[in-house]
């Protein structure tokens, strides 16, 4: 099971995690299948196939020890039954064994393993069955977690066919497969900077029980050590359930104390839990102040008796949001030589479980490659969002990559180069390849607005890179992408680079600009060019390489989903072709309200638009960039005006309403602009207050209160103030009314 689930039609969707799931239904994902047959292997699969009239029987040609059928769940489960289904048309098996394996392997005297010969510790016989469904319940006390499952008929029955089998397992365990949903293991042990091998902490997620986690070296210290093991879950999934399992499969070893069935000179263990003192904790992925993850602590005990007995230890707290998982647990007790709180710390699986849609999930398209440089002009994206739910898309881009070669170890270890090269070839593992993006990548953009589809990143470019990220606040709906893609063409030019002066001004006052834009290399002919800005525009006048040139221009309101929506542009069409290397200038008027506002312009002839690139257009001007800045003293409420003190509303159309206009700015988000009339003595005679963000406002008063009555003749206050991050700001004038 994935982070993600990919449809026939394309459509990605986060994975749901379920509980009491068919452990046979998705065996395949792990691995799993038919493991072994003596007889009939051909229809053996047909125990899965979700047709009751088709199955499995043996071949009476076959001798009887040959009849049997093992299937392989791919990894261990903890299952609370198992479920065989007979052909109803014909009498079932009626002596047959049910056996089930943990997947511990044959083990000699010799200690050699014999890994294709499984050792079956739970056995069912069942005698005169006349049941075409039998159910063989697991949830003891005692009951071991298995992995493979066989089938062994003892007596033909004539037309007799077993003909499905269901195993109802616990639920969907998040850790298997952690790699692949760009998981990760970290296991340290108190301050050793050695950290334990990929390969052996992997060992606890496989989803194999024999094979298992433990710290091979003596502890020894005058301060009590703790281990560490952190989980990164790939995402943030609904967990409620952790079960760490630590000794349930029966291991070989040498008789110099208690013999639990012996084995020649060597005997075998009884279940432990191989851990003593130890905590639990979860968290979403929080940062604090200092940079850490935020963790929960969901346990901090000592193992019970039950633990110890049963060999595994059940976890159970409420649904959490939770991404890391940290288990920490005291290996060495220094007040006491080793012993009372501490234990080496043995996993042969650590298995998490949850419920519903997760939280939050992240992944990445990888580095796109479009052959050669193209203008990419559209992100094309289409998404089904819940309530309660969202899709977070955003973009980078650039034209160099990086090769990183990254050596590991047998066990799995990342190492040098050179370290690489002293080990044996024996002790050499993998040595991996992989592109990255280079120095000239952009960052990522801004988060796409649902509406949003042209490109934010800067092109053209030849290499692109989506990341996506899909949340939910509920575990039982989810965002779905259904489709995403990229436009792009083939280049008007390679490099166009626009910068705008001045780009210090004051807020709020008609500043003359200078737009400077040089095409360095024309490749396909062009003769229009675009500015935007997010208020309004007065074009002046163009020249190209500081001459006036005569153009057709005009100025179109901005509409949404445009990122100036509100604002602006300036279309202007050159009688000829734009040629490579001109220098290109546009003066036109503006006010800025916001800090860092940025103008941006576009080349583009008939089929093609291109977004110019902020840089050093003109030699001669300093800000090689397309952003202006307003000065540090800049209020959030400036230029206020008002068109009288003193209102008459008699109905003349002379000061029959008073009127305010003021500069709101560097207000990026809604915030409450409000006006408040009140008399001398304070009382409140008028409030209106409305939701804006940084530019022009304008106020009115008609000389009415709330409810629309004339006011007494006299003075009043009027209060404009507005709630920032920082104390409310605001301003006060005295007005009179007169009839």
């Amino acid at each position: 099971m994935g982070i993600v689930t990919v449809s026939t039609d394309g459509k990605i969707k986060p994975a749901f995690l379920r509980r009491h799931t068919n452990a046979i239904e998705n065996m395949t994902l792990f691995g799993g299948g038919i493991h072994e047959a003596g007889t009939n292997i051909e229809l053996a699969p047909t125990l899965f196939d979700g047709d009751l009239t088709t199955g499995w029987r043996p071949d009476i040609r076959d001798v009887t020890e040959d009849w049997y059928v093992d299937i392989d769940l791919g990894r261990g489960v903890f299952a609370k039954s198992v479920s065989l289904y007979f052909d109803e048309t014909a009498e079932p098996f009626s002596l047959f064994e049910l056996l089930l394996s943990t997947g511990e392997p044959q083990i000699d005297e010799s200690n050699t393993t014999f890994n294709d010969i499984l050792i079956f510790r739970t056995k069912k016989r069942f005698k005169e069955n006349k049941s075409h469904k039998l159910v063989f319940e697991l949830n003891q006390y005692d009951h071991t977690p298995f992995r493979y499952l066989r089938i062994n008929n003892l007596i033909d029955v004539p037309g007799a066919k077993l003909t499905e089998i269901t195993v109802e397992e616990f639920g969907d365990n998040v850790v298997l497969n952690l790699l692949e949903k760009s998981g990760q293991i970290n296991i340290e042990i108190g301050n050793d900077d050695d950290q334990i091998p990929l390969g052996n902490a992997m060992q606890l997620a496989d989803g194999n029980f024999f094979t298992r986690f433990r710290y091979g070296r003596n502890v020894r210290s005058p301060e009590d050590v703790w281990g560490k093991i952190t989980l990164d879950l790939g995402a943030t999934f609904w967990i409620d359930w952790i079960k760490m399992v630590s000794g349930i499969v029966p291991r070989p070893y040498s008789k110099q104390s208690g013999v639990i069935g012996a084995i020649g000179e060597r005997a075998l263990s009884l279940r432990r839990f191989d851990f003593n003192l130890y905590g639990i904790s979860t968290s979403d992925g929080s940062i604090s102040p200092d940079g850490n993850l935020i963790w929960k602590k969901e346990f901090l005990n000592r193992r019970s008796a039950q633990n110890y007995e049963q060999g595994y230890a059940d976890h159970a707290f409420l649904l959490t949001p939770t991404r890391f998982i940290r288990i920490d647990w005291l290996t060495w007790d220094a007040n006491c030589d080793g012993d009372c709180g501490a234990a080496s710390g043995i996993i042969e699986e650590l298995m998490v479980f949850g419920s519903g849609f997760p939280r939050e999930v992240s992944f990445n398209s990888g580095i796109i490659d479009l052959g050669n440089i193209k203008n990419i002009t559209r992100l094309n994206w289409l998404a089904s969002m819940p309530n309660n739910t969202s899709v977070e898309i955003r973009t980078r881009s650039g034209n160099n990559l990086n090769l990183k070669v990254t050596y590991f170890d047998k066990n799995g270890k990342e190492v040098t180069e050179k370290k690489y090269g002293k080990l044996i070839p024996s002790f050499r593992g993998k040595i991996d390849t992989a592109f990255s993006p280079g120095s000239d990548w952009s960052s990522w953009s801004r988060i796409y607005s649902p509406e949003e589809r042209a490109f934010l990143s800067p092109a053209p470019r030849r290499y692109a890179e989506i990341d996506v990220r899909l949340t939910s606040e509920d575990p039982a709906r989810a965002a779905i992408l259904d489709l995403i893609s990229l436009n792009f063409s083939e280049p008007l030019a390679t490099i166009v680079e626009g910068e705008v002066e001045p780009d210090l001004v004051k807020p709020g006052v008609d500043t003359d600009f200078t737009y400077a834009l040089r095409v360095e290399s024309v490749s396909r002919n062009f003769n229009r060019v675009i500015l935007e800005g997010p208020n309004s525009l007065e074009f002046k006048e163009t020249t190209i390489n500081e001459k006036v040139v005569g153009v057709i221009s005009k100025v179109e309101q901005i509409d949404s989903p445009n990122e100036y929506a509100g604002g602006q542009r300036i279309v202007l069409d050159f009688s000829n072709p734009i040629k490579s290397n001109d220098l290109i200038k546009i003066e036109f008027v503006s006010k800025i309200f916001r800090q860092a506002t940025r103008f941006t312009a576009f080349i583009e002839n008939e089929t093609s638009t291109q977004k110019v690139e902020s840089g050093n257009a003109d030699k001669n001007a300093g800000s090689n960039s397309d952003i202006v800045r307003l000065s540090v003293d800049a209020k959030v409420i400036d230029n206020m005006i008002f068109n009288t003190h003193h209102i008459t509303p008699n109905n003349d159309s002379i000061n029959d309403e008073l009127r305010i206009d003021i500069d709101v700015i560097n207000v990026l988000t809604p915030r409450a602009l409000t006006l408040e009339i009140r008399d001398l003595t304070g009382k409140m005679i008028y409030k209106f207050s409305d939701e804006i963000t940084a530019g022009k406002i304008h106020l009115f008063w008609n000389g009415r209160d709330t409810f629309q009555n004339k006011v007494q003749p006299g003075l009043y206050f009027a209060k404009i103030s507005i709630d920032t991050d920082s104390p409310i700001q605001s301003k006060n004038r005295i007005i009179s009314v007169i009839y």
